[in-house]
């Protein structure tokens, strides 16, 4: 009888964490490539379901309030490693492996300004390392400022790092106008590259 019992027990586990997982163990989704999109700008971006993206980002709230970020996205501007879960117009968290093999997590969201015209979004990189998360953000606090029906957006990277030039490459952005310094809203400098990439642009395979 207890042996019964025992066994209707456990059924009854199983059944429940079923339940309550939806579905369980679910296997890894293949590999994918989505169109991320914000009215008036869109970018093809290769996504990998299964690689967490948690990212180290070095900014400050004060500096940003004037592109319209709401509260929730000026709480993620701090020097913790975190994983970002804003709830803004358009979010998503994707991946990304440079041919020489580097790997890095991506995370955008897109904010009206006030202005109707214009669309910051914020995109934030850092570096995975095999089997240990992702390490300090290499990119930090880039805006990209779409201006009506423009055909270019800009972001500027606040580091030269070799390869962060390649990951930018590989997903579709150029490097253009050179080597500038950059001084951070916390007094940091370093040197930084501006990028701009075409709407619509498609990452090169």
């Amino acid at each position: 009888m207890l042996v019964l019992v025992g066994i209707l027990a456990v059924s009854a586990f199983v059944v429940g964490y079923l339940i309550w997982s939806d579905g369980g163990f679910v296997a890894q989704p293949e590999p994918v490539e989505i169109v991320h999109t914000i009215p008036g700008f869109s970018l093809r971006l290769p996504q990998v379901a299964d690689v967490p993206a948690f990212l180290s980002i070095a900014g400050e709230p004060e500096a940003m309030k004037h592109h319209g970020w709401d509260t929730a996205m000026l709480a993620s501007f701090g020097h913790e490693q975190r994983s970002l879960t804003l709830d803004a117009l358009q979010k998503s968290t994707m991946v990304a492996e440079a041919d020489s093999g580097e790997v890095a997590g991506f995370t955008w969201w897109g904010s009206r300004a006030g202005d109707p015209n214009q669309i910051s979004i914020g995109l934030h990189i850092g570096q995975i390392y095999a089997g240990q998360g992702v390490g300090t953000g290499l990119l930090r606090a880039a805006i990209l400022v779409v201006q009506g029906a423009e055909l270019e957006a800009w972001v500027r990277t606040a580091t030269t790092n070799l390869a962060v030039q390649k990951i930018m490459e590989r997903l579709g952005f150029s490097p253009e106008a050179g080597i500038e310094p950059h001084e951070a809203p916390n007094g940091e400098t370093s040197d930084s590259l501006w990028y701009k990439v075409g709407l619509g642009a498609r990452a090169p395979r």
